[in-house]
């Protein structure tokens, strides 16, 4: 057993332990953001692929690997790639898409640096797609959209060509709303890849409704009518995603005082009441609001509430112990969704510049192109 113990040192002694693959994981960096792995052979990267939960001798799980493989090429193509330029054909159509693990280690062919990098590019981007192919909640979506919206949808009317948010109370005109229908996979996969840190279930607008009203003191009247039916609660929200750069709650405060009797005497939708309160509203400062999003142009304004919702997937609920209804653990779960409130000026001002989505989508697709390339990549294609 000593002799064992002896050989083994020998065989081992100056490389005991890896330190270039313990310093990322005790320190907490994200894989998109590695410059090399540590597998030095097709052993290492079929036992590093298992443990991953990629069983690569099932056909079916073998077959999963290569249609990654090709959309993670392609993604990296059509998001980040200057026109003309080409993956080379080892790291896009390699033998075995495992091949990539051991030449993004530097062994093999990947003792080629540009090979490397590009192998390194690519299993990034894999790592997001089987996120995506793995996540329960998403295989779901359609359901889980039904039931959120649902509670939205019975409160939206729509009458002589205008839309309102409506109860037997209070009818609050809306100048537009949306109803995400889901978050595209190119989306995800390109957040994904610029936050660090993020995996799926870190993303928060995977479904979301954009309310637009009038005036910014209706999107204050339009987070009430919600708050009243208990859709927006303290206990159902992500306090660290509230974000408001629209309004400032005190001084809003104050014109509501202010115009508090005119209010009651009107007869009619006080309208333009709301419009001379807008006016008299300062602007927003930004300089201690929190969660502001970095890739938000600076004079794009919202409120902006992430919700939770208790969703149940099965039809069948079981009696519980005490009589109660239980739906089954395992399809019972809160599911995140955005709340958007916005009002028509600033709305309008999106939809072109700076804070246009589009210009949002830039700023984001340049972040997540230097994490993805890196260093090596980014200077051999002589990409800033």
């Amino acid at each position: 057993m000593q002799n064992k113990v002896i050989q083994s040192w020998k065989k081992q002694k100056g490389s005991f332990i890896d330190w270039h693959s313990m310093g990322p994981v005790l320190s907490g960096v994200s894989i998109i953001d590695l410059k090399k792995l540590s597998v030095k052979n097709k052993k290492q990267a079929l036992d590093y692929a298992l443990n991953y939960g990629l069983d690569v001798s099932n056909p079916i799980k073998e077959q999963l690997v290569q249609d990654i493989h090709i959309e993670a090429v392609q993604c990296i193509e059509d998001m980040f790639l200057p026109t003309g330029c080409v993956i080379p054909p080892v790291v896009s159509a390699p033998r075995s898409p495992l091949d990539l693990l051991v030449y993004a280690s530097g062994y093999d062919m990947g003792r080629n640096e540009d090979i490397q990098a590009w192998s390194c590019a690519i299993l990034k981007v894999m790592h997001c797609f089987f996120q995506l192919e793995y996540d329960l909640k998403l295989k779901n979506i359609n359901s889980i959209r039904k039931q959120i919206y649902a509670d939205y949808e019975s409160l939206i009317s729509m009458r002589d060509e205008a839309i309102f948010l409506e109860d037997k109370k209070e009818s609050l005109p809306l100048f537009f709303f949306k109803f995400k229908k889901k978050k595209s996979k190119q989306s995800i996969i390109l957040k994904l890849l610029h936050k660090p840190h993020m995996a799926p279930s870190d993303i928060y607008d995977h479904l979301g409704i954009r309310f637009v009203l009038n005036t910014k003191i209706e999107c204050l009247l339009a987070f009430d009518f919600f708050s009243r039916h208990s859709l927006i609660t303290e206990a159902n929200i992500k306090p660290f995603r509230s974000r408001n750069t629209l309004v400032d709650i005190e001084e809003a405060k104050k014109l509501f005082d202010k115009y508090k009797k005119r209010l009651k005497k009107s007869d009619e939708y006080p309208a333009e009441i709301y419009r001379k309160m807008d006016k008299k509203l300062p602007v927003m400062k930004l300089e201690n609001v929190k969660n502001i999003n970095p890739f938000s142009a600076s004079d794009y304004r919202s409120i902006q509430i992430t919700v939770r919702k208790m969703i149940e997937l099965s039809d069948s609920i079981p009696t519980g112990m005490h009589g109660a209804s239980l739906a089954p653990a395992q399809d019972t779960f809160y599911f995140d969704y955005e709340i958007q409130l916005i009002d028509k000026e600033t709305w309008l001002k999106t939809r072109r510049g700076p804070t246009s989505h589009a210009a949002y989508k830039r700023r984001q697709v340049e972040v997540a192109r230097r994490r993805v390339l890196g260093p090596v990549l980014l200077e051999h294609l002589k990409i800033g």
